[in-house]
């Protein structure tokens, strides 16, 4: 597993071209160099944004964003893969309820979607607690991965783990099909509310769960939220990660 981070992470300061460059130099400083992007204003051109991943060193692997947001213009997300040469267009989350017809209509617009990609470009799809919504004494993210065989799957442990998801049988059923896993951990508070913290440094018991992902290809830290500088709460989770998929880490 090559260890990175999901950008959308950094997303306030992710709003101008001057902001943009701070935060891929501030990533650098952590030591990462392989990004999934999500987040990014609108108002910057791909075309920057793959002239600063260059100037950085950065590698993307993924563009992501909400399915409904890249299926209302798909070709502007695909003309973002290609200009950070970035391999997989994520989508997150199945629209609508979420009902067996929804998961249908869904896998139609991604059927759809597939058959727009050029040659190297490929789908996945990163499920939120709400998409393992039971049906039919199975769930829909299982409907929707069974029904189309073609599509990969960027697993996020936590949305699966407060679904209450048994992820190692998740994992075991979709093996071979999962690019990329997201970490995002959490602690409870004493009113019951739970607030996010650095990957590896929570409740979700990650040591486990990081040895069965040990074979898949990319593993994402995450934290959306901080009570601490968030470049000090994503660099903590980068090297719990490094350290736990290195070959003399705890994983191994």
């Amino acid at each position: 597993m090559i260890p990175g981070i999901q950008l959308s992470s950094f997303s306030p300061f992710l709003t101008t071209q001057d902001s943009l460059e701070m935060t891929f130099e501030k990533i650098c400083s952590i030591g990462c160099h392989t990004l999934q992007l999500q987040g990014i204003s609108c108002t910057i051109p791909p075309r920057k944004i793959a002239a600063a991943l260059a100037s950085h060193h950065l590698n993307s692997v993924s563009v992501q964003d909400f399915s409904s947001t890249v299926l209302s213009d798909p070709d502007s997300w695909i003309s973002m893969c290609l200009e950070t040469q970035s391999p997989w267009l994520c989508l997150s989350r199945i629209p609508g309820e979420k009902t067996e017809k929804s998961m249908e209509d869904f896998a139609h617009n991604l059927e759809a979607l597939q058959k727009r990609l050029p040659e190297g470009l490929n789908l996945c799809f990163h499920p939120v607690r709400d998409d393992y919504a039971a049906v039919r004494r199975t769930d829909l993210v299982t409907l929707l991965m069974q029904r189309l065989p073609w599509l990969s799957l960027c697993l996020d442990l936590y949305h699966a783990s407060v679904r209450g998801m048994p992820i190692p049988i998740f994992l075991s059923a979709f093996s071979g099909r999962i690019c990329m896993v997201h970490f995002k951990d959490y602690v409870t508070r004493s009113d019951g509310s739970r607030i996010l913290v650095p990957a590896g440094s929570g409740e979700i018991g990650y040591a486990s769960l990081v040895r069965l992902c040990k074979d898949i290809p990319y593993g994402f830290v995450e934290q959306e939220t901080w009570i601490n500088d968030p470049f000090a709460d994503l660099a903590e989770a980068y090297h719990w990660l490094c350290c736990e998929t290195s070959p003399s880490g705890s994983s191994a």
